[in-house]
């Protein structure tokens, strides 16, 4: 199974200008917990709501006067669309992280979560069940 099985496509962004409220906001408005943090356009950094209210709880100031550029994780951990799920959830391990944005070329277009993993746990099981069944029958017929 492949990250572009499993991906979300449609990304909530915010200009790396915007205020934690806004970033928040955005997240609010498009029910998901990340936005894509951009500059001219261009993916610069992620924002989760995770690391929103850490960064509204330890300035103790309203969000509207946090800059998301000061809180937001960067550089980037991507993954490629045609990439294993596998690939995805070992690089999500190695990186301590929930979330990957996926990239084609320099372009985002989508983000894979732990929960889309999970999601997919039974597709996922049934891909392995086959691959199990086809190495057995080919050391089978030898």
């Amino acid at each position: 199974m492949l990250v572009s099985d499993v991906m979300w496509r449609e990304l909530a962004v915010v200009d790396i200008e915007a205020s934690l409220r806004a970033a928040a906001a955005e997240m609010l408005e498009a029910r998901v917990g990340s936005v894509l943090v951009a500059e001219t356009d261009t993916p610069t950094g992620i924002l989760t709501e995770s690391d929103d209210l850490a960064a509204g709880y330890a300035a103790d100031a309203p969000f509207s006067t946090i800059p998301v550029r000061e809180v937001m994780s960067s550089p980037l951990v991507t993954i490629t669309p045609d990439q294993t799920v596998r690939s995805a959830t070992a690089r999500m391990r190695e990186e301590g992280l929930k979330k990957l944005v996926v990239v084609d070329g320099l372009d985002a277009v989508g983000i894979v979560t732990a929960t889309d993993v999970i999601g997919s746990y039974p597709e996922l099981k049934a891909e392995i069940r086959a691959q199990t069944d086809r190495e057995r029958a080919y050391f089978d017929s030898e």
